[in-house]
């Protein structure tokens, strides 16, 4: 077969307390440039499972993402998402909302989903333009799967603080080129953080033209993100 295929592992690690939670994720690199990434996620302070399965085109550009969630060991809900240059919608059902259908007009497709997978929060690094580095670049529109910093509710169609139809905006901004030591090994990545001014910092360093996710920092949850295992 044509396409490539990445595995690996991403330790959730909390300061002071160490590892709460893990993330394993498979990412299909096919011959015309799409990609899917799959991920399935444990968060223990949260008791949360999450399976995700996003795709994205040659661009980078999301395509489709399904998110389950389970909180406590018992279903919470599911929900599909697809994204065109005219509209963003969803079909869900969850246990707090029941069942929805959101179908919302866009100017432009979204160029940037956050489905709370770390393994695809790295993807984040690929809308920044390198030949601007010097530049606080605008990342618009942005759309969630929930407002929870954690991903803990729906899954619905919203942005990054609330279910309504307005997307969220956000400016990336370059920190520089830096080797990062992990459990998985030593990276040369790109460090780029999300600014959005009334959320805390969250930090994003990836290695090479797949936008490997070594390492990520969210000060809110108080938490970094470490790749701990690779099968390239």
């Amino acid at each position: 077969m044509k396409h490539r295929t990445i595995r690996g592992r991403i330790d959730y690690i909390t300061d002071d307390v160490g590892v709460m939670g893990r993330e394993w994720f498979t990412h299909t690199v096919h011959s015309d440039g799409h990609r899917t990434m799959r991920a399935l996620t444990e968060m223990d302070d949260d008791d949360l499972l999450r399976d995700v399965t996003f795709s994205v085109d040659e661009n980078w550009l999301p395509l489709d993402c399904f998110v389950r969630l389970t909180i406590g060991d018992r279903f919470q809900g599911t929900g599909w998402f697809r994204f065109t240059d005219t509209y963003t919608e969803c079909e869900s059902y969850s246990i707090d909302a029941g069942r929805i259908s959101q179908r919302w007009p866009m100017d432009g497709r979204t160029p940037l989903f956050v489905s709370h997978a770390v393994s695809c929060d790295a993807w984040t690094n690929a809308t920044f333009d390198m030949s601007r580095k010097k530049e606080k670049q605008l990342i618009y529109p942005r759309m969630a799967s929930s407002p929870l910093g954690n991903g803990g509710s729906g899954p619905m169609l919203g942005n990054s603080t609330t279910v309504t139809p307005t997307p969220a905006t956000l400016y990336l901004e370059y920190l520089g080129e830096e080797d990062v030591t992990v459990p998985a090994g030593t990276f040369k990545c790109h460090r780029i953080a999300l600014n959005r001014g009334d959320i805390p910092r969250f930090e994003i360093w990836t290695h090479g033209p797949d936008f490997l996710p070594v390492q990520l920092r969210y000060d809110k949850l108080n938490q970094y993100y470490q790749l701990t295992e690779l099968d390239m």
